[in-house]
């Protein structure tokens, strides 16, 4: 697939049902990487944060292609460690620059409201996305944990 976007936007409240039909599309693979449980839908309590649409909180934005239909979210939850980063791109259309897209756009909002740290956990199996991340800002920390590695990031 070749990526048509027409916009990459913050996330409204009324794209719950979009948000859950992109859930449904990922496979269990995309699902495990991004929630590190085998999850078929959104968790209640993130879902409701990036539906709330208070930047502030839990910044969340959005790939839609021009049918309408929701193919990639990124979000920044602040946390008092840094805010935490979450990439979730339908699996048609990962590896073709829409989470390079959202996690830019997302680092410069964060910027704007003061975000100085960002914070990204994986599973081992995708340390490559410490590094990758690593190339956009600057990593300052990383820890290897039993099951995951997180890594912060300075934005300020």
């Amino acid at each position: 697939m070749t990526a048509v976007i027409e916009a990459v936007r913050p996330v409204r409240p009324d794209d719950a049902a979009e948000l859950d039909a992109l859930m449904a599309r990922c496979s269990p693979d995309t699902r495990y990487r991004r929630f590190f449980a085998p999850v078929r839908s959104l968790p209640i309590e993130y879902r409701e944060g990036v539906l709330a649409g208070d930047p502030y909180r839990h910044d969340a934005l959005v790939v839609q292609q021009p049918t309408g239909e929701i193919i990639a979210l990124a979000s920044l939850v602040a946390a008092p460690a840094g805010a935490e980063l979450g990439i979730l791109v339908e699996d048609g259309w990962q590896r073709q620059g829409l989470g390079t897209t959202l996690v830019h756009e997302l680092i410069d909002r964060a910027r704007e409201r003061g975000v100085r740290r960002m914070r990204a956990t994986v599973l081992p199996t995708s340390s490559r996305l410490v590094r990758w991340l690593g190339g956009i800002v600057p990593m300052e920390h990383s820890a290897l944990e039993s099951d995951s590695i997180s890594a912060v990031y300075r934005l300020l």
